[in-house]
């Protein structure tokens, strides 16, 4: 990287940076089919919120809602600012509940924020908070919070509409927040059950000794939330279902029994053409992932296919129907290219499943994403605003072609990149991509070549004019493209 300066002291002194090439970093969303706002997780371990915000779920100090990103800050999280900044205790993971949050910490532990109603913070008080606050221990056995013991730390959280869950190494699971209806699984319900610190899960129709997970031989490996009612895989594909269950969300072939502990969800449709009882049992072909939504649930067979139970009132069962369904119904193919069923191409077996509010959705070998259920507001990306009861495919940006979620290699870096000196700034120019997807570069500037800011146009050609600089200042410039994915 050379500089060069100019005779004239009324233009900037310029250099043209060498090109670099930025790939998006591995970012993940939290988990939450009934929230009104969404919380991010950047590579980093730093936490990003935006959406609905007045119950202090964003968790930036603030009662207000945010139409763009705000960082969370650290409230109890040991670190210096902001949660998940210290690099030795990264947040790993995230959930959103109806009007509060949940992280996961490198060590364990647990943070919440937000609603506090109900016990939904886990800190032994109704009270919300706009900060992120450290769930106690309860009926963990720790030192003083959950997940504190460092020879079985919480792997997993998951946030329902106003309860929480939280999966042990050991495998077993802890529940607080709201429990009218049973979902803390705790063998009560009503409005004098609510828990506002971690309680152990019974084992209810679980073949263990006391609590939901305890046989090491078969630990619970999986946890998720709906509005009022959780769901747990277990290592041998079953899985267990506790809470309101007056859309068959049980999955146990009633459709309107809650329940305070858990039962086991029965086969139905996985059933056909081999002998089942229940939903997962057939060691061949064991569920290996769960997604609970509003009111429904998913579940990922080993062979690809999808199942879903519960509330269908705008197909988000996917099979055809907007009929109700207290036992496990198979997806239908809808536009995947298939035989019958969602999956059932063991080339292009479906891969991972996701439940929203009334809509479903999952991800494909190729990359592909399909989606069902309701529409009104374009859920489903397929370019309409028509509910369907089968899968769509989720068209790419604007419209063009179909989403790949493989297509995840950043375009080449940007080559010959050369500066001229402009009044106030620089006429900047390089050689364009050939990648038929790149949509935009990125431009940054430097006056030390080590910080690098960017300016906040985003072209789209293979020029820049740069302004706004310090007459008799060198500055160092870079260029890095981006595909229509943002990679």
């Amino acid at each position: 990287m050379t500089g060069f300066t100019f005779l004239r002291r009324t233009v900037l002194l310029v250099a043209a940076a060498l090109t670099l090439s930025q790939s998006l970093k591995a970012q993940s969303l939290g988990q939450g089919g009934t929230a009104y706002h969404t919380v991010g997780l950047q590579a980093n371990g730093l936490v990003y919120a935006w959406g609905h915000g007045n119950q202090g779920q964003l968790g930036n100090d603030e009662y207000s809602n945010s139409s763009t990103l705000v960082q969370v800050v650290k409230g109890a999280y040991s670190g210096t600012t902001y949660l998940g900044d210290d690099t030795d205790n990264k947040i790993t993971m995230l959930g959103s509940g109806r009007h509060f949050s949940i992280a996961l910490a490198t060590d364990g532990t647990v943070y919440t924020w937000g609603y506090g109603n109900w016990g939904t913070l886990g800190h032994n008080s109704t009270s919300s908070s706009d900060t992120p606050v450290k769930v106690v221990n309860g009926d963990y056995s720790g030192t003083s919070y959950l997940g504190d013991n460092s020879s079985n730390k919480i792997t997993a959280v998951a946030q329902g509409g106003q309860h929480s869950i939280a999966l042990a190494t050991d495998g077993t699971v802890y529940t607080w927040g709201r429990n009218y209806y049973g979902q803390l699984g705790n063998n009560s319900s009503g409005d004098d059950s609510d828990e506002s610190t971690p309680v152990k899960v019974l084992m209810g129709s679980y073949s263990g000794t006391t609590y939901l997970g305890d046989d090491s031989d078969n630990k619970i490996i999986a946890v998720a939330a709906g509005e009022s009612h959780s769901i747990a895989l277990a290592a041998d594909g079953t899985v267990f279902a506790w809470g309101y269950g007056s859309n068959g969300q049980m999955g146990n072939s009633n459709s309107s029994e809650n329940n305070a502990v858990p039962v086991k969800v029965v086969s139905g449709a996985y059933s056909v053409g081999r002998t089942s009882t229940y939903l997962g049992d057939d060691s061949d072909d064991k569920i290996t992932a769960i997604s609970a939504g509003y009111y429904h649930s998913l579940a990922l067979a080993t062979d690809g296919t999808v199942y879903a139970w519960g509330l269908n009132n705008e197909g988000q069962l996917g099979d055809n129907s907007t009929t109700n369904r207290s036992t496990p119904v198979k997806v239908l193919d809808g536009a995947y290219s298939g035989t019958t069923y969602l999956g059932d191409d063991s080339d292009n077996k479906i891969t991972a499943v996701t439940a929203g509010y009334f809509h479903s959705a999952s991800v494909a070998t190729d990359g592909t994403v399909y989606a069902w259920g309701r529409n009104d507001e374009g859920q489903l990306g397929n370019s309409s605003t028509t509910d369907s009861s089968t899968p769509v495919k989720v068209v790419g940006q604007g419209g063009t072609g179909y989403f790949d979620m493989d297509d995840v290699t950043a375009p080449s870096a940007p080559t010959g990149l050369a500066a001229t000196s402009y009044y106030g700034g620089a006429k900047l120019s390089w050689t364009a991509n050939s990648e038929s997807d790149l949509a935009k570069y990125n431009v940054y500037y430097s006056t030390d070549n080590s910080t690098y800011t960017k300016y906040s146009d985003e072209p789209t050609t293979n020029s820049y004019t740069a302004t706004g600089g310090t007459i008799g200042t060198l500055y160092y410039y870079m260029v890095s493209a981006f595909d229509d994915a943002g990679i």
